[in-house]
């Protein structure tokens, strides 16, 4: 079964509250996974207010988005598990982006060897 818009959107919603982010981190990042369906694309904007995620919205980009993540689903899987792909493209201010994306991957996928 093809991953579909409210899948995106839920999986987002619910990884980026868990994230811990440097304290001087702030900023509004729409992150977009492109589909082959119908829409042609999904995501969410996460608001960062010093190093949290204050706020989410599954809707389009805000006119005032200062970073943006974007990539199929095949190459975020394979940024989120592997960091070093880099397949997730990133513009704007590439470091809140670029954090955003590190975040997930230590919170979703880093294993902890203790």
């Amino acid at each position: 079964m093809p991953i579909d818009a409210p899948d995106v959107e839920a999986a987002l919603l619910l990884a980026l509250p868990l994230l811990e982010l440097p304290g001087d981190l702030s900023g509004f990042c729409r992150l977009t996974v492109e589909l082959d369906g119908e829409p042609p694309q999904a995501g969410a904007t996460a608001r960062v207010e010093s190093g949290r995620v204050a706020a989410l919205d599954p809707e389009e980009a805000p006119p005032e988005a200062d970073a943006w993540t974007s990539g199929s689903a095949e190459a975020w899987l394979d940024t989120l598990i592997e960091p070093d792909a880099k397949r997730v493209r990133t513009g704007g201010d590439k470091r809140l982006a670029r954090l955003l994306l590190d975040a997930m991957h230590e919170r979703l996928f880093a294993v902890d060897p203790a």
